[in-house]
């Protein structure tokens, strides 16, 4: 699901040139596609994590986001910098 995700909605984001017009449709193809699983894992997950472990994924998801936020900016896409502030938008309100 999270790969299937990726290749679709958000190569498509960095491959369009109507990104204005098409991000509310691909974001919610996107949520729509890892909406099941993520929620399903997260279940699985956090219900079970001492306060460490959580700490841990806390980090863990930050590092991802800078190390993703670093591939959407080599794209060299024009809205590069919106596609990262709203990943942080994303992270920030998770944690």
């Amino acid at each position: 699901m999270f790969s299937e995700a990726l290749r679709n909605e958000v190569s498509r984001a960095l491959s369009t040139d109507k990104l204005e017009q098409e991000i509310h449709l691909l974001v919610e193809k996107f949520w729509a596609g890892i909406a099941p699983p993520l929620a399903e894992s997260t279940q699985l997950t956090f219900f079970h994590m001492d306060r460490a472990t959580l700490d841990e994924s806390i980090d863990l998801e930050e590092e991802l986001g800078i190390t993703l936020a670093k591939i959407i900016r080599r794209s060299r896409y024009k809205y590069a910098e919106n596609l990262i502030y709203r990943l942080s938008v994303l992270i920030n309100r998770d944690q």
